[in-house]
């Protein structure tokens, strides 16, 4: 089953982070590091949303708020899976009912924004996110056991194998300190409740 489309940018910044190819190894029947198994990797941290409040960003235009740009709640994870097919994601009004017109969603600045002013009106999202670095993490430990499990040689660099896994241990025990969900809660005051 291929890589669902909203992951795609997120097995991209996992792929960068751990530095592999598609097709960097193959053990019995498993080919490492195909999409598919990256998303894998990213399943195992997911967690999900549902109905959680974006938070309204008014801007003082022309002597009065306007409501353009809603942010995602701080509950929410840096890494999101984006909107496509199957992704879970979906802004929904007060009344529970999913958007699918009139706003584009900026996932790195976290924004939700709507072509017209809301007047301040009340929007929840639903969402996947993801635990990056932990992913990572155990990427860098599998590809540290397959070092480990290889003998001692001299590449073209001089470089042996243990080498290798110290660096890969090194880089699971970085992202491993990187990774966990931090959380901050927010509450807005100039809400308008339908």
């Amino acid at each position: 089953m291929p890589a669902r489309l909203g992951m795609l940018p997120l097995i991209a910044q996992l792929r960068a982070l751990c530095a592999v190819g598609e097709a960097d190894l193959i053990v019995g029947a498993t080919t490492y590091w195909s999409d598919e198994l990256l998303q894998a990797e990213l399943d195992a941290t997911r967690r999900t949303l549902y109905g959680a409040p974006l938070l309204a960003l008014p801007q003082f235009i022309d002597g009065a708020y306007r409501y353009y740009e809603y942010a995602f709640p701080t509950a929410l994870g840096v890494w999101v899976e984006q909107a496509a097919p199957e992704s879970g994601f979906a802004v929904r009004s007060a009344a529970g009912v999913a958007l699918t017109s009139g706003f584009t969603v900026n996932y790195r600045a976290r924004r939700v924004v709507f072509a017209q002013d809301q007047a301040g009106a009340s929007y929840t999202l639903d969402a996947r996110f993801y635990d990056l670095y932990s992913a990572a993490a155990s990427i860098w430990e599998q590809k540290a056991a397959f070092a480990a499990a290889r003998l001692d040689w001299a590449g073209t660099h001089g470089l042996k194998a243990s080498q290798e896994y110290e660096h890969c241990a090194a880089q699971a025990e970085r992202f491993r300190q990187l990774s966990g969900v931090r959380t901050a809660t927010f509450q807005r005051t100039d809400e308008v409740r339908e």
